[in-house]
């Protein structure tokens, strides 16, 4: 269609009467209008009523416009609020929808609602007269923030058009152009003198507001919810950077005297949280590498974006709070150094240990100032920290329910764990650790991860690594890198020595280049166990097989029977420690066991109470609840007749305890006569003295697992070395640190630390020139844990490890031995260790994962510029690794439009839809929900450009939308059934199809298959009761309490608690607005 040029029209007359011709077309107010709007900047209409069909006829034109003021008459009397909306209402059904009209509607929905390009007032006359506004005026101004008469206006029509479709394009109308300066400048101060009576409020109700209702309520309503809105490049950036939580990208973490490699960390976890939204990330540097800082480096930053932190660690790392700045270490020391140590809720693992049930209401003491007592599960934060957090690997364990409980409650909440050792028995404790966090559905990529972990464990639960296929270890290793590639943050002495400035740094820090020291030297003490205790350890197995572990059973007769054989293989693993351990814990379970049959035959739990527990000595064996509390609970029932299970186990209560006194009995024929404790020809305790005297030079830290095997050492040393030279450290010691700060101090006389595992966890003891493990643990992390309090970062040296390797006669029960060294081989092949802790077999297996973390990591230092040090990223030209594409466009951004922080912060994401367009071959790329995105990966390196031109982006991108519509169907599917079919729902089905399979139920019950079919429906059809329901079925069944009348029932239940699909997806959170950027040429 031939355009027409308004400098032409004036050349013919200014007359316009949509009659003329020009170049055989019909000239209509709607072409000069259209004509006079191109390089115009700004529009004054005055009309006698407002018709939007008329303005949806040239808004196209007018959406270029800074500035719209429409004034507008009332055809008869002063509306009401209810009488505007619905007459604005009742114009726009009258609209018809088509191309041309939809686009109209929603691009004016748009300007009024952003309130800032068009403004809308009514005129109603002066006072309380009515007065009617006849005049039709439309002002055109070149330049709006000029006076100068010449150059501010561009043209203005008067005459008789109304804004309408008949006015301007069909009615027999008589309008005339003004082009003369003067006229211009008194018809625009004409209609700002009637725009200054004007009115934008109906009963409190503003005109725009009438508008935006009318059209909502109205047949276009529809459109809106689907529309999209123009935002300038620079506007729509900036939005980005707030929907992705991206604000991470201008801090300057340098400032934070992190070093190098520990800035490439946090970042990393950053960005896992941020652009990737996973909701928990494991940080797993080595020992001595200070995860803490990085750990303090994200509270600051999660503080200083409005956010409230909380961070759980062992009991011995939060204690010093209460000392002066000078004297905290650990947790209070970080926290106070980064300066915000009166900003988080800092807590003890230990108040966790409590029965959920007295969880739920508990205050448990705060470590941080304003000192106090908080409950932590009505407490809302955004972070939460957990050091050492392979402690919650057991899901049974007190501590990790109630962790478990703060997670879910703080469903939005990101979760840091803090440990180096995820894995420490099998893989299972690192899907045990995800599973606190890790919500099916939140997350698609996330979720494959977890479903690939749980591919590896059914490959490796049937067989050994070297049992494997080629093909299985090529599986696995992909998918295993992948995950550690996701979800482990991890930096390592060997990936610090791929970068020489990583090296230079930590030299500076600690003046010893750490490419020059060596592994730890591993040495094994082999002790032979004295002839006369043979007997003993000969009739050891027996006496402790015999056993029935009737305490436990008392307590729960079913769950008892599993935990016997592990209460009996710790009973061993005490004589491994040392005599003296094993003695008295002897003495402590007999004591224990007559207090419980006492307790059960009178009928009175305070009786128990006389029992006074040392944690560090208790029998690691629990229920997941509180002994005592479970004990009253079997007494009250057996008071009510309903005990008769529990009680028919107190006779073999009596007899273990029979056999245990004659235990004992027999041990006490072994001890010194001048201790109480001691036994004689001890040769265990004999090789760590001579082990001391060889080394009267160096500083030697002890270890061992139980506090009766230090006061076994303590009894024997005590005439044997100065007291000057030598502390026993346990749980209740007091000042532990200002006992390591002498023990680190180089010129101090304090020469032998001998601790329980107290101190194998968190603690800095660099002083350490040996360390002895005098008992092997169970769990081989612990002596990862013992070894890394000796190799600091602070502290870099050559340290050297004794192994006490058990006796044979002991160790031939135990296992000990082969199975650490089967569990160390695991934990290097699954997570890595910085170096060999025992077996000759570790040097070929480091070798190997040591090159692969160099190559990941270096895939890393690839990606990244000298330019990050600074915190500068808007100097980076490349993308940080494991980051969403998106962000190499944000850095660029920040960078292009000088984008600050404090911008950010101004930024209001908006409600409805908005897009915005770049030069680039045609794509779309939409951000929605929490980070997820749509096409994202077709962003690629590219300059940003801006389009000029505007477009009807709907029309535009239609099919592109179309695939963006089709993804989030898709994607809704399966988010809804995640909604609700949890694993453990599946798990229960699995269990109930078994049962009825291995009972024979489906040839006993005819209507059995109907439950199988229903049970099948589930996974489409089930709703917020549906769990419960099945939880009730699988409960029966389990006791074989099925019939057919049962049956019946239980399918009503079932189909009643299904909730119909559409329903689901309505239950299921919608996404709120879509994001888009569109790329045309």
């Amino acid at each position: 269609m031939h355009k027409i040029n308004f400098s032409e029209i004036l050349k013919k007359g200014s007359i316009i009467d949509n009659r003329r011709q020009y170049k055989e077309k019909t000239i209509t107010l709607k072409d000069v209008a259209k004509s006079i709007a191109k390089g115009s900047e700004g529009l004054k209409c005055a009309v006698g009523y407002f018709y939007i069909e008329g303005l949806a006829l040239i808004i196209d034109e007018l959406k270029e416009l800074k500035e719209i003021k429409i004034l507008m008459g009332s055809e008869t009397t002063r509306l009401t609020k209810n009488e505007l909306i619905k007459a604005f209402k009742e114009k726009f059904d009258k609209i018809e929808e088509n191309d041309t009209t939809i686009p109209s509607i929603l691009l004016f929905h748009q300007l009024v609602k952003e309130a800032q390009t068009l403004k809308i007032r009514a005129y109603f006359g002066e006072g309380d007269k009515i007065e009617k506004l006849h005049s039709k005026a439309y002002l055109f101004i070149r330049n709006i923030n000029t006076k100068d008469v010449l150059e501010r206006y561009k043209a203005g029509i008067v005459g008789s058009s109304n804004l309408t479709p008949s006015g301007l394009i069909g009615n027999t109308e008589l309008n005339v152009i003004i082009s003369d300066p003067k006229d211009l400048e008194y018809l625009e101060s004409w209609f700002d003198n009637l725009w200054e009576k004007g009115t934008e409020e109906f009963e409190k109700l503003r005109v725009v507001e009438a508008l935006l209702e009318g059209i909502e309520k109205s047949k276009f309503g529809k459109y809106l919810k689907e529309a999209y809105h123009y935002l300038k490049p620079e506007e729509f950036l900036k939005v980005l950077i707030k929907f992705l939580n991206a604000e991470y990208l201008f801090e300057k973490w340098e400032k934070k005297g992190l070093l190098k490699f520990q800035i490439v960390d946090t970042l990393r976890c950053a960005t896992l949280f941020a652009e990737k939204n996973y909701r928990g990330v494991f940080l797993t540097s080595s020992v001595g590498l200070g995860k803490s800082y990085v750990a303090c480096g994200l509270a600051e930053y999660f503080l200083k974006n409005g956010g409230k932190v909380l961070i759980i660690a062992p009991a011995g790392l939060v204690k010093s709070a209460f000392l002066r700045k000078e004297q905290r270490d650990n947790w209070p020391k970080y926290l106070s150094e980064f300066g915000i140590f009166d900003k988080v809720d800092l807590v003890s693992m230990g108040d966790l240990q409590e029965n959920p049930k007295i969880f739920e209401n508990k205050k448990v003491k705060k470590y941080t100032p304003p000192f106090g007592r908080i409950n932590l599960l009505k407490n809302k934060y955004d972070l939460i920290i957990v050091d050492e957090a392979h402690n919650y690997r057991n899901e049974d364990a007190y501590r990790t329910r109630n962790l478990k409980r703060i997670i879910d409650i703080n469903g939005d909440a990101k979760i840091l764990f803090l440990t180096a050792t995820p894995i420490n028995t099998s893989l299972y404790d690192l899907l045990n650790l995800i599973k606190l966090f890790y919500r099916k559905g939140q997350n698609p990529y996330f979720d494959k991860l977890v479903r690939d972990l749980i591919d590896i464990l059914n490959i490796v639960k049937e067989k050994s690594y070297e049992e494997l296929t080629d093909k299985e270890k090529e599986l696995i290793s992909k998918k295993q890198e992948e995950i550690e590639r996701e979800l482990f943050v991890k930096s390592t002495r060997e990936t610090i020595k791929t970068s020489e400035e990583y090296v230079k740094e930590i030299e500076t820090f600690s003046g010893v280049n750490i490419r020059h020291i060596p592994d730890p030297d591993v040495k094994e003490v082999v002790y032979i166990l004295h002839e006369k205790y043979k007997p003993i350890v000969e009739g050891i197995v027996d006496f402790i097989k015999s056993l029935t572990a009737a305490h436990l059973r008392i307590l729960d007769p079913e769950r008892g029977i599993r935990l016997g054989g592990f209460f009996k293989w710790i009973l061993y693993k005490r004589f491994e420690s040392d005599i003296t351990s094993y003695y008295l814990t002897l003495k402590r379970l007999s004591k224990k066991n007559k207090l419980i049959l006492e307790s059960v035959k009178k009928r009175d739990i305070s009786i128990l109470e006389k029992e006074e527990i040392d944690e560090e000595d208790e029998i690691e064996v629990t229920f997941g609840y509180d002994f005592r509390q479970k004990l009253g609970e079997i007494i009250e029932k057996i008071k009510s007749g309903k005990g008769h299970n529990h009680l028919t186990i107190l006779s073999d209560l009596e007899e273990d305890t029979r056999k245990i006194d004659e235990q004992v009995k027999k041990l006490e024929g072994f001890l010194d006569p001048n201790s109480k404790i001691l036994f004689t020809d001890d040769k265990k305790l004999e090789e760590l003295f001579s082990l001391i005297r060889r080394n009267r030079t160096k500083k030697i830290l002890v270890f061992m697992e139980y506090k009766d095997s230090l006061k076994t050492i303590r009894e024997f040393l005590k005439d044997k070395i100065d007291p000057k030279i030598i502390r026993f450290i346990d749980s209740d010691t007091k000042n532990k640190n200002a006992i390591i700060e002498k023990f680190n101090d180089p010129n101090d006389n304090l020469r032998i630390l001998v601790t329980t595992d107290t101190l194998s966890e968190g603690y800095n003891i660099s002083g350490a020139d040996i360390v002895v493990n005098f008992d092997i643990p169970y769990n081989p992390v612990r002596l990862i844990q013992r070894i890394g309090r000796a190799t600091r970062l602070d502290n870099p040296k050559k340290i050297r490890v004794y192994n006490f390797r058990p006796d044979k006669s002991i160790d031939q029960e135990l296992n000990l031995v082969d199975t650490l060294e089967i569990r160390i081989e695991d934990i290097i092949k699954w997570v890595g260790i910085e170096y060999r802790i025992w077996f000759e077999r570790e040097k070929e297996l480091l070798k190997q994962r040591r090159k692969k973390d160099r190559r990941l990591y270096l895939k890393i230092l690839k990606s990244i510029r000298k330019d990050q040090w600074s915190g500068e990223f808007g100097k980076l030209e490349i993308q940080i690794p494991y980051t969403k594409p998106v962000l190499v466009l944000l850095q660029k951004a920040i960078k292009k439009y000088n984008i600050k922080k404090e911008d950010i912060e101004k930024v209001t994401i908006p409600s409805y839809n908005v897009y915005t367009l770049l030069k680039g071959d045609k794509n779309l790329v939409v951000f929605y929900g929490d980070g997820l995105s749509f096409n994202e990966d077709s962003i690629t390196d590219f300059t940003i450009k801006e389009v000029k031109e505007k477009i009807h982006f709907e029309s535009e991108f239609k099919e592109e939308l179309r695939r963006f519509k089709q993804h989030l169907k898709e994607e809704k599917e399966t988010e809804t059934q995640a909604y609700y079919y949890t694993d453990s729902l599946d798990k229960m089905i699995g269990n109930i199809e078994d049962k009825i399979q291995t009972e024979g139920f489906d040839q006993r019950f005819s209507n059995i298959q109907k439950l199988l079919k229903t049970l099948k429906q589930v996974k489409e059809k089930c709703g917020s009761t549906t769990e419960r329901v099945v939880r009730g079925i699988h409960k029966e069944i389990r006791r074989n309490k099925v019939s057919e009348a049962k049956i019946e029932t239980w399918v009503k239940e079932l189909e009643r608690s299904f909730t119909r699909r559409e329903i689901q997806q309505k239950l299921v959170k919608s996404e709120k607005s879509y994001i888009a950027i569109g790329f045309i040429r």
